[in-house]
């Protein structure tokens, strides 16, 4: 409750305002407030709202302009004083911040020139992008049955392999058994060339993964798998997130994804205006820094730490070389 106090330009009495949100977070809550008594008619008595961030002071209209309400005051009795008005509070979506951000960088707020759909549009594309580039960033637990043998298929909707983490098991009461350890298929060759056709385990389970970039939507378990015995292993992996169709959708990635997805909307912007001075090349800049922000090194930048040894990048299993 904010009682006695100056908000904006009005000061206002202990009995003016109070805020009951639903369940006390910021975001989408309904709030009951009092409407302080004064010398206006309905419709126009001052009010203050509580936003996300600060008290909004209100000069005598309805809710037009009050940050983040999203629909009008609405008077329960349409009487002067301690009226109640009910109040939608939220704060802009992530996907509304990036489109937001990226018209102001492109000087164009008002999205007269880039409108709102192809600008999600690129956004879209800054996600596929960024999974494609970095499997990590979008991952997903999930469990599969193997196939009897060595040589196991991903499910169709995977993008990348990440890890095989553990054995599932029994599959009439899964949990968490033996960790399965990767190992590279140069070393297995040379150990036990004949490795894919050992016997399976007792228990089915399996010890070891392999992964093969050559062939990326499969991976190989030794020992192979039972063709009697059921079993399952832990997989993590990266998929591509949903589509997203409008600003209030949910942005899949965390927040350290922000500044990388709006330097893509730009570039894609830029890449395809033809009446801009210079606009592919300022583009080109932003993709280098899209680059950049979500962690990759350009291959200049990765020969000169080569040659320094300083190069530290962390390759995603799946996507290591054979002499890794």
């Amino acid at each position: 409750m904010y009682g006695a106090g100056t908000y904006g330009a009005k000061t206002y009495g202990s009995d003016y305002i109070s805020l009951t949100p639903a369940d006390g977070a910021v975001g989408s809550d309904t709030a009951v407030l009092s409407l302080g008594d004064s010398d206006a008619a309905t419709g126009t008595d001052y009010v203050v709202v509580v936003g996300p961030d600060a008290p909004v002071a209100l000069e005598s209209a309805t809710g037009s302009d009050i940050a983040f309400v999203v629909s009008d005051l609405v008077y329960s009795d349409g009487a002067t004083g301690k009226d109640a008005v009910v109040i939608a509070i939220s704060t802009p979506s992530i996907v509304q911040e990036i489109i937001t951000v990226a018209s102001q960088q492109l000087q164009d707020i008002t999205n007269a020139k880039w409108q709102i759909n192809p600008l999600i549009s690129y956004l879209n594309q800054a996600l596929r992008e960024i999974v494609t580039l970095k499997p990590e960033a979008y991952t997903q637990t999930i469990v599969i049955t193997l196939a009897a043998g060595a040589q196991q298929a991903l499910p169709s909707d995977v993008i990348t392999l990440i890890d095989v983490t553990f054995n599932i098991g029994p599959i009439s009461a899964p949990a968490r058994g033996n960790a399965v350890l990767p190992m590279s298929r140069n070393k297995l060759d040379f150990l036990l060339p004949g490795w894919a056709n050992y016997p399976p385990s007792v228990d089915g389970s399996v010890a070891f993964s392999v992964q093969d970039d050559r062939n990326p939507y499969t991976f190989f378990v030794f020992p192979p798998a039972s063709s009697t015995i059921p079993s399952q292993v832990e997989l993590l992996v990266s998929k591509m997130p949903a589509h997203l169709t409008l600003e209030t959708d949910t942005f899949p990635f965390d927040a350290s994804y922000i500044v990388a997805c709006i330097d893509y909307v730009i570039y894609r912007a830029l890449v395809e205006e033809t009446t801009i001075p210079n606009a592919q090349a300022k583009g080109q800049s932003f993709y280098k820094k899209f680059v950049q922000d979500i962690g990759l090194k350009t291959n200049v930048e990765r020969q000169i730490s080569r040659e320094q040894g300083t190069d530290n990048d962390v390759i995603p299993k799946g996507q290591r070389g054979q002499g890794q």
